[in-house]
């Protein structure tokens, strides 16, 4: 379901994915153009925070993905990325 969503990276999560090989930019770009086609993605967890905004983080095979929606700008912004171990 594509809704006309945009998305966009905190400079951080950008600084961090251009040091990682290949394989693994193109796992987080699927990621996120996957929340920007979804912006109602149910999140696998929330991180409340001050103000009207409230994290929500989704995982995407060995990613955790933080972003939120602004929906008055249809755009999925992404404001966290951490690398999560498959296997314990």
């Amino acid at each position: 379901m594509n809704l006309g969503y945009t998305y966009a990276t905190d400079r951080a999560v950008l600084e961090t994915a251009w040091q990682l090989p290949k394989r693994d930019r193109d796992r987080l770009q699927r990621a996120f153009e996957q929340l920007a086609d979804n912006p109602f993605h149910r999140p696998d967890f929330e991180l409340p925070r001050s103000g009207r905004v409230c994290l929500q983080v989704n995982r995407f095979g060995g990613w955790l993905v933080t972003w939120w929606a602004d929906h008055a700008v249809r755009e999925v912004r992404v404001v966290g990325i951490q690398r999560i171990p498959l296997r314990l």
